[in-house]
């Protein structure tokens, strides 16, 4: 879904329909492994870094969104295609892999 910018698109707006309808107060991403499928392992480098790369559009689709017409606080901690493609750690500085809060009023 995130490689797909139709689907990204339609995905976010839904994910926004959802907090202005049940009054949810914000959206936290946890994408523990991108590029990775259970049972498999790690898929071809190309593939991981499309993965990455399809993450941070979504985290740039999913601000974008929600900061028109809301108060929006955006924190983010994330891994970029780049920092992979160096040989970087996978996961954020905390640990626990990427991560992205936003919180909508």
């Amino acid at each position: 879904m995130v490689r797909d910018g139709a689907m990204r698109a339609k995905f976010v707006g839904e994910l926004v329909n959802l907090c202005e309808t049940y009054g949810f107060d914000g959206v936290d991403y946890n994408w523990e492994y991108p590029g990775y499928i259970f049972g498999r392992g790690y898929l071809a480098e190309s593939e991981v870094i499309a993965d990455y790369e399809g993450l941070e559009n979504l985290l740039k689709d999913t601000k974008d969104e929600t900061a028109q017409d809301r108060k929006v606080e955006h924190s983010t901690a994330q891994h970029s295609a780049a920092q992979h493609k160096s040989g970087q750690d996978r996961t954020g500085q905390d640990g626990s892999g990427l991560v992205y809060s936003t919180e909508c009023d």
